[in-house]
This record gives C-alpha cells, sequence and structure tokens, in this order.
C-alpha cells in the first residue's frame, strides 16, 4: 500500500505462532519494502507471559523454509536490511519480561482516528 516507504512490522512470537499462514501470506506477496522483526521471548507478554513453543524453535529457519530471507537480528545490519528493497524476516531472541509502562491515556476511539488520519 506504501511501495515509496519502507516498511517495517514488529511483531511478537506469539503473534506469530497464533497466524502461522501470514509467513506463506507474506512470501507470496513479497513486498519489497517489508522488515517483519520478530521478537522472540518465548512467552506472551501481552497476556501475562505463559510460555510459548517458540522458545524452543527457530523462527528465523521457519520463515526461511517458506521462501522469506531470513536472518537474526545480532547477524544483522538492521538499518540496511531495512532500506534493501528486499522482503526480509528478522527474529529478535530475548529473554520474556515486560516492563513497567504506564497507562495508556487515550481512548481506544482516538488511537484509531489518529492511525486512519495518517493514512
Amino acid at each position: 500500500a506504501k511501495p515509496d516507504k519502507d516498511i517495517v512490522v514488529i511483531d511478537g512470537d506469539g503473534a506469530l505462532l497464533m497466524n502461522m499462514g501470514s509467513l506463506v501470506t507474506i512470501n507470496a506477496c513479497r513486498p519489497r519494502n517489508l522488515t517483519w522483526i520478530v521478537i522472540n521471548n518465548g512467552a506472551y507478554g501481552s497476556t501475562g507471559n505463559q510460555e510459548t513453543y517458540a522458545k524452543d524453535l527457530n523462527l528465523s529457519e521457519i520463515a526461511s523454509s517458506v521462501g522469506l530471507k531470513s536472518y537474526k537480528f545480532e547477524e544483522t545490519d538492521l538499518k540496511e536490511l531495512i532500506s534493501d528493497d528486499e522482503c526480509n524476516f528478522v527474529e529478535f531472541n530475548c529473554k520474556p519480561g515486560n516492563s513497567t509502562a504506564p497507562i495508556i491515556e487515550k481512548t481506544p476511539e482516538s488511537i484509531k482516528k489518529r492511525f486512519m488520519a495518517i493514512l
């Protein structure tokens, strides 16, 4: 939708596990300006840090198996990947845990309106 922009998606391992078909769909579309970063902390962070099976998986290897150009974060130059006119998948492994963050003061409706205005 925005071929003139570099698009970066930051996702979690739990979201990827619940939507594995997205790997195949992204590979089929191959947007030349997409960098998809999956933070693999082995936990469903937004629902209480329950363990995921991703802690025992190599998500970049799975993404490669469907045809995506895939990398481990520590083996990449992220700025270069984002601007290279390729569709890239990056796995960032880390330990589970959430930071203490303040409650968002905006309503879901105001966030939606702000997001739609940007598009």
